[in-house]
């Protein structure tokens, strides 16, 4: 009789323990998740089909749904991550007398990494796996050469100049300062990328803007200037460093939110975007961020070119590259930036890049950019 007892009671609590439907809908969908995302590794039509129907309907829905919030919300969760962290501990050491919560409990709790990561494949991550930009844009093969890159160096270190006499720019010792608010700084970008849109038709723009972060000041010792949240579809910036960046990682992170996913590409995309604004700053913050690029890979290339171009570079221009290079010295060497970066590689290699040193391959986009319209 004893053991009889004991062995319904057994069977009674295996009962009470079961994971609830919730966890196995959300088990389902993370195994769709990860078929297509391997599928979409191996099959570039899958990932452009993906990437042009579906992933673009649940960004936008995020991102209409918290710009209605001033703040950004990825942010705030930070921030109250370690009471929501006590909250968990408390609530599980109540619950934890009763098989059934329990069982309740960690079925939610297994269940938010499996939808994290479904959110993470059908909104985003298919976009590492889409045909090339320069395909896409129609762009002609060209390798960096000297030759090359001292063509572009010249011709964008010129363009950011007539842009800084028009804009009416003057540099600090923190950079310059962008003559509009940030909120008409998103507006413009929105109508920048609407330009482009209209011109090259590949991603669908919507008019939500970016988001500065709160704690921009201890932010930056990560050397992260700007993030978009697939979770909550918000593109936040950084907004410690000099404006001139500011503007340009604004529309990095906005290229980002419309589905370009590749670090090198959305940089090109930011590029785009600046060039086919109408107002001179923004322009402006286009030609000097992606000539920064070009001149470091310049200096690699042909020291001698590169002391050329630095040379011919107006006052402007080269006051505003040491401001942000100042900028990111007094924000480097520290534990975050060391481990921020690791993670940010890691993550990058994983979607199948060239880890961080992907932010630098926009160079080969706007070489053969600049061969194109000539």
């Amino acid at each position: 009789m004893y053991n009889e007892r004991k062995k319904k009671g057994s069977a009674d609590t295996a009962s009470r323990l079961r994971l609830t439907t919730f966890f196995y809908i959300a088990l389902a969908f993370a195994v769709l998740a990860l078929i297509i995302h391997i599928l979409c590794m191996r099959v570039s039509a899958l990932a452009d089909f993906f990437a042009c129907y579906a992933s673009p309907l649940i960004r936008k829905t995020l991102g209409f749904v918290t710009a209605l919030f001033p703040f950004s919300l990825a942010e705030a969760v930070v921030i109250t991550s370690p009471a929501w962290l006590v909250l968990l501990i408390l609530l599980a050491r109540r619950v934890a007398k009763n098989a059934r919560s329990a069982a309740k409990m960690l079925s939610a709790l297994l269940s938010v990494p499996l939808l994290l990561y479904s959110l993470f494949v059908f909104s985003f991550a298919v976009g590492y796996y889409v045909t090339p930009l320069g395909e896409r844009l129609s762009l002609v093969e060209e390798d960096p050469n000297a030759e090359n890159l001292y063509a572009l160096a010249s011709h964008l270190a010129e363009r950011a100049d007539a842009c800084a006499e028009e804009a009416g720019v003057a540099v600090k010792t923190e950079g310059s300062i962008m003559p509009f608010s940030y909120a008409e700084m998103n507006g413009k970008l929105i109508s920048a990328y609407d330009t482009v849109e209209e011109k090259y038709g590949i991603f669908s723009n919507f008019a939500v803007g970016t988001k500065p972060i709160a704690l921009s000041e201890p932010m930056a010792y990560t050397h992260i200037t700007g993030v978009y949240t697939f979770m909550t579809g918000e593109m936040n910036v950084c907004t410690a460093f000099p404006d001139c960046s500011t503007v340009f990682t604004a529309a990095h992170e906005m290229a980002h939110a419309r589905g370009i996913a590749r670090e090198d590409e959305a940089n090109f995309i930011a590029f785009l975007v600046c060039e086919a604004s109408s107002d001179p700053y923004v322009r402006y913050a286009g030609y000097v961020n992606l000539l920064q690029y070009v001149l470091n890979a310049l200096y690699d290339t042909d020291p001698a070119l590169y002391k050329s171009v630095w040379q011919d570079c107006s006052p402007i221009v080269i006051a505003e590259i040491r401001a942000y290079n100042t900028a990111v010295r007094h924000y480097s060497g520290t534990f975050a930036s060391e481990v921020a970066g690791s993670i940010n590689n890691a993550y990058l290699e994983s979607m199948g890049t060239g880890g961080s040193v992907s932010y630098d391959l926009v160079v080969q986009l706007a070489v053969r950019y600049l061969k194109t319209k000539k």
